[in-house]
């Protein structure tokens, strides 16, 4: 019985699955990643997005680009631990948060993906409260794949947000533990899709972080 086979008949449970790559991203120090994805709503409105993400402890840095409706918009959410600042355009504001927001970046990796985080996201900045628990899942399903010269496994699990329901499909790179890609459905009304690239855990530079 080959590798790829032996560990299809030894899976863990969905639930099991689903939290060990979870828990592998919330112990990890530093993490950095590039994403990009693409949203259908209502099978006609597309926008797209794509970004990086860099994280170490308290300190991070996001940048994401959209295109909504023809028009380009480019954000950068910094915090060197003790400061954290917003530029759009070129213009720097300072955010006053409560929000554990390092936890909130590492849940869009590992349960939301980078287009919901943009909801809570904003709420955190606008002073408004977020909760601990922002989005709830529950995993459904765990089945393996090979493709590219890697083993996949593949969670299922649904997630909310409010009065949402989303039904997910994650990809998770069996060896490494890293996510390849995400699907997200909301009935017929909404979908969306991110892929994930250039996964590291090593140190990331300070100055990385440096706000002037």
């Amino acid at each position: 019985m080959t590798a790829f086979w032996l560990a299809l008949f030894l899976q863990d449970s969905p639930e099991a699955e689903f939290r060990k790559f979870e828990k592998g991203v919330a112990e990890e120090k530093a993490i950095a990643v590039t994403f990009r994805g693409e949203r259908v709503l209502r099978g006609t409105e597309r926008s797209t997005w794509s970004g990086t993400m860099r994280i170490q402890g308290s300190k991070f840095v996001v940048t994401v680009a959209h295109n909504l409706h023809g028009e380009d918009r480019v954000e950068t959410l910094r915090s060197d631990g003790k400061r954290t600042v917003l530029l759009v355009r070129d213009q720097a504001r300072e955010r006053n948060t409560s929000a554990d927001l390092p936890r909130l970046h590492r849940a869009a990796l590992t349960r939301a993906g980078f287009l919901l985080e943009n909801r809570p996201l904003r709420d955190a900045l606008d002073g408004r409260r977020v909760t601990e628990e922002v989005f709830p899942v529950a995993p459904k399903r765990v089945t393996r794949e090979q493709g590219h010269g890697a083993d996949y496994s593949v969670v299922d699990y649904a997630l909310s947000y409010g009065s949402e329901e989303w039904a997910i499909r994650l990809w998770i790179d069996a060896r490494s533990l890293a996510p390849v890609r995400r699907r997200a459905t909301r009935g017929a009304e909404e979908e969306w899709s991110e892929t994930y690239s250039a996964y590291s855990t090593a140190a990331i530079p300070e100055k990385e972080f440096e706000i002037e």
